[in-house]
């Protein structure tokens, strides 16, 4: 019994999973190379580490470098993932047509994949105390 079928049957599962967004791994094809996308990363609010490795403070200002890319023409799909955390968004934030791709190099926008990443246009508030007159 020869397992030449066994073996190309999972050679080829094994390759629709690897290229499947589902597992994060895929790649834009032109002209036979493979593109790996471009991931710029979000820390949360209270995290103003200096940009570093795609590494920005705040959501607009990755936008920011994303539209900066798109005029100089960059060519591949572009990643912004939110890291875990909260995530707070002072003013309006516009996505178009400057930011945009094409079907085969999009702008993708996602949280971490745990879920924990959060994008939220309420102000905190600091804790204020009481007078004492008011106190129960």
């Amino acid at each position: 019994m020869s397992l030449g079928p066994l073996r190309s049957a999972a050679a080829f599962l094994a390759a629709v999973l690897v290229g499947s967004p589902l597992f994060g791994f895929t790649a834009e094809v032109r002209g036979g190379e493979a593109r790996a996308p471009l991931v710029l990363r979000v820390a949360p609010t209270g995290d103003r580490a200096p940009r570093r490795d795609n590494r920005f403070a705040d959501l607009p200002r990755a936008l920011a470098y994303v539209a900066a890319l798109r005029r100089q023409g960059e060519g591949r799909a572009i990643v912004v993932e939110l890291e875990p955390g909260t995530h707070r968004i002072s003013a309006p934030v516009r996505i178009g047509p400057d930011h945009a791709g094409t079907a085969g190099t999009p702008l993708i926008l996602r949280g971490a994949a745990d879920g924990s990443s959060r994008l939220v246009g309420s102000v905190p508030l600091a804790p204020a105390s009481l007078p004492p007159r008011l106190r129960a």
